[in-house]
C-alpha cells in the first residue's frame, strides 16, 4: 500500500521507484498479451487466406469423387470430329469412317465390308459428293498444297493421299490412319472447305508414285465427310 501524502507533495525517490515498478509490471502484463494477440491475428489471416485460395481453386458445380485438373485433360476431349458413310455403286451402305482432330493432323478410322479381297487405293477427294455409279462427282484428290501424287514421291504427297486398304478374304477391312497434313478446323487444308471432301476406295492398289491417282482404277465406294 502506498502511504498517504499531503496533496501536491511528491517524494522524488518514492515516485521514481513507483513509476519503475508500475512500468515493469505493465511490461510483464502487456508483453505476453501483445504477442498472443498478434499470433491470433496472424492465425486468422492465414485461415482466411487459405479459405479464399480453396474457394478460388475449387471447380464449379457439384463434386463427384476426385476432379482431374484441367491441364491434365488432353485437347482431344474437345476436338472436332466427323463421320462418313461408305456407299457402293448401287447405293448400298457398305461401311463407315470416323475422323477426329488430333495434334498436327487428323485420325481416321474406317470399317468397310463387301470389298474384293486384296489391296485398294484409298484417298480423300476434293468434293463432298458421291453420285453413283462411278463417283466422279467427288473430283480429284484433295490437293490444296499443289503437290504431286504419291506417298513415295519426292514432290508429294497430296493431302488426300492415304495408304492402301487391305481387305481380307471375307471382303472386310478395319484400319486406322494418321493424316498429318490435314485439319478439321479452319485453314486451306481443312477437310471442311466450301466444296466439302469425300473418302474414296478404288478397285486396284495405288502404286504410290504415278501422277495423278497411282493407277488405282475405278472408284468402288465413296463417303461424304460431314460433321458429327
Amino acid at each position: 500500500m502506498w502511504d498517504a501524502v499531503e496533496p501536491g507533495w511528491r517524494s522524488p525517490a518514492r515516485s521514481s521507484e513507483a513509476v519503475n515498478l508500475i512500468g515493469a509490471r505493465r511490461a510483464r502484463r502487456e508483453r505476453p498479451t501483445s504477442t498472443k494477440t498478434l499470433a491470433l491475428i496472424a492465425g486468422w489471416v492465414l485461415l482466411v487466406w487459405a479459405a479464399s485460395v480453396v474457394r478460388a481453386e475449387a471447380p464449379a458445380g457439384p463434386r463427384s469423387g476426385a476432379q482431374i485438373p484441367s491441364w491434365l485433360i488432353p485437347a482431344e476431349v474437345d476436338a472436332l470430329s466427323a463421320k462418313a458413310e461408305f456407299r457402293n455403286p448401287e447405293g448400298g451402305v457398305v461401311g463407315r469412317a470416323e475422323l477426329v482432330e488430333a495434334p498436327y493432323g487428323v485420325m481416321i478410322a474406317v470399317e468397310v465390308s463387301e470389298l474384293p479381297p486384296g489391296r485398294h487405293g484409298f484417298h480423300i477427294h476434293e468434293a463432298g459428293r458421291c453420285d453413283p455409279p462411278d463417283f466422279g462427282s467427288a473430283g480429284g484428290h484433295f490437293n490444296p498444297r499443289g503437290k504431286r501424287h504419291g506417298l513415295m514421291t519426292v514432290d508429294g504427297p497430296h493431302v488426300g493421299d492415304l495408304p492402301n486398304l487391305v481387305a481380307g478374304p471375307d471382303g472386310t477391312v478395319r484400319a486406322e490412319f494418321y493424316l498429318t497434313h490435314a485439319t478439321l478446323g479452319a485453314g486451306s487444308n481443312s477437310l471442311f472447305h466450301p466444296n466439302g471432301t469425300a473418302l474414296v476406295i478404288h478397285a486396284d492398289p495405288d502404286d504410290g508414285r504415278t501422277d495423278r491417282s497411282g493407277h488405282a482404277g475405278p472408284r468402288i465406294a465413296c463417303a461424304v465427310i460431314g460433321f458429327r
